[in-house]
């Protein structure tokens, strides 16, 4: 005979009404990311070895895709090297902590040569308050020299 139960004794009858509640109440606990303009700071690195810093701006198209740009200098080996790139941001803005995906391509440049650079990350987005949150990242880059892995962390302020 089938057990009409969930574990923790919820019965099965009692699954729909939770569904039906759960989709109503998910929006309205949403942050949705449509017509937000954000900016934010971040401390990046990589591997092999680079320590930089990063300024970014983003806005919500939709609820769930950014646009994102970012510039900064990144420390490697001794040389110093300015970056810009944009890209987009995919997130699901309905949890506490917001996973993302960030796709970007841009450019390095370092005593007057330049070179193209993408990068692949995935991460999370906590809000501190309703208009601040701490990003965490990590992902990949390529640039024409290889592959680095690379890892942010970020403090982001909604204006709008």
């Amino acid at each position: 005979m089938l057990d009409s139960t969930l574990p923790r004794g919820i019965p099965l009858s009692g699954l729909p009404i939770l569904a039906v509640l759960l989709a109503c109440l998910t929006p309205m606990a949403a942050r949705a990311d449509h017509g937000e303009v954000a900016l934010g700071v971040m401390a990046a690195g990589s591997l092999p070895a680079a320590l930089g810093g990063e300024l970014g701006v983003r806005f919500g198209a939709t609820d769930s895709l950014s646009l994102e740009a970012r510039g900064g200098a990144l420390r490697r080996a001794g040389r110093t090297a300015a970056a810009v790139d944009g890209g987009v941001l995919l997130s699901w803005d309905v949890l506490l902590w917001v996973p993302q995906l960030r796709v970007a391509a841009g450019v390095e440049a370092e005593s007057g040569a330049t070179w193209p650079r993408f990068t692949m990350t995935v991460g999370a987005r906590r809000y501190l308050s309703l208009d601040t949150a701490a990003t965490l990242e990590a992902g990949a880059q390529w640039m024409p020299s290889g592959w680095a892995a690379t890892c942010s962390l970020g403090v982001w302020l909604d204006l709008l």
